[in-house]
């Protein structure tokens, strides 16, 4: 695969054109309306959501989609298109469940109430929809990533032997390790704001930074914070038992030790 972004991009087009062909939208030049601008749009937008797929698999080194604007802009198409799936895969039960409903309103409080309820009729399935999917869209991305591992190992595996291949992490790396009580809090996600990340590991964990780089406020204070249990710091000045004393519980005492 010479150039997987323009690859991605006609794949990207060909499966747009037969999606809309399939909603019966006319996409014939020489009978639609700006079909030229359609098809280019459709090009670009195929280029775009291949290399910000690529960068998702695989992860990226460097650039613009590892950028805080790029991984905000991943986040947003991404969390959307999750949404959007979720609420047209439950379109069609929220349709089933105001029919039962509106039938057993019917039965028990009479069809004087099914017709006052009419005139909202229409837009419940919507609302029932999309409130469901809200709610399910956080273990649908935690699915999404947690699934697509397999494929993204094999992905990257097929870039061994061609240099670096190491990487950031991507948005599914990052769905499928949503933080929990218990494990290793590592931060909240760049491309998610809202997206707690973490790792289930029992093993110790070190920090490396220079003076004033941010270990204690970013990585060791937050850990120590949510840790429900023992702990060992290596902590010479005794800043972060001091920080968190206060947060201590009840009964607990924190030890410091000091070298001169």
């Amino acid at each position: 695969m010479k150039n997987p972004a323009f690859v991605g991009a006609v794949a990207g087009t060909v499966l747009g054109l037969v999606i809309l062909n399939a909603l019966g939208v006319e996409l014939d030049p020489a009978r639609a309306k700006g079909g030229v601008t359609i098809a280019v749009a459709f090009l670009l937008s195929g280029a775009g959501c291949a290399s910000a797929l690529q960068r998702g698999l695989r992860g990226s080194r460097s650039g613009f989609w590892q950028s805080m604007v790029g991984r905000w802009a991943i986040g947003r198409m991404a969390g959307t298109a999750v949404y959007l799936g979720m609420a047209a895969l439950l379109w069609r039960p929220a349709v089933y469940t105001v029919v039962y409903g509106l039938v057993a309103v019917g039965h028990i409080a009479g069809w004087n109430a099914v017709a006052a309820l009419w005139p909202a009729v229409p837009w419940l399935p919507f609302g029932i929809a999309l409130a469901a999917a809200w709610f399910l869209r956080t273990p649908a991305k935690i699915i999404i990533g947690k699934g697509s591992g397999p494929f993204r190992r094999f992905y990257r595996s097929l870039r061994m032997g061609q240099g670096g291949s190491a990487g950031f992490a991507g948005i599914c790396e990052e769905w499928a390790n949503r933080y929990r009580p218990g494990m290793i809090f590592l931060g909240h996600s760049l491309f998610d704001r809202h997206w707690p990340v973490g790792m289930r590991d029992d093993r110790m964990l070190q920090t490396l930074a220079g003076t004033g780089g941010g270990k204690g406020e970013s990585a060791i204070i937050n850990n120590v914070l949510l840790h429900n249990g023992s702990l060992f710091v290596v902590d010479f000045k005794g800043q972060i038992a001091s920080v968190t004393a206060e947060a201590q519980r009840p009964g607990d005492t924190p030890c410091t030790s000091s070298t001169t």
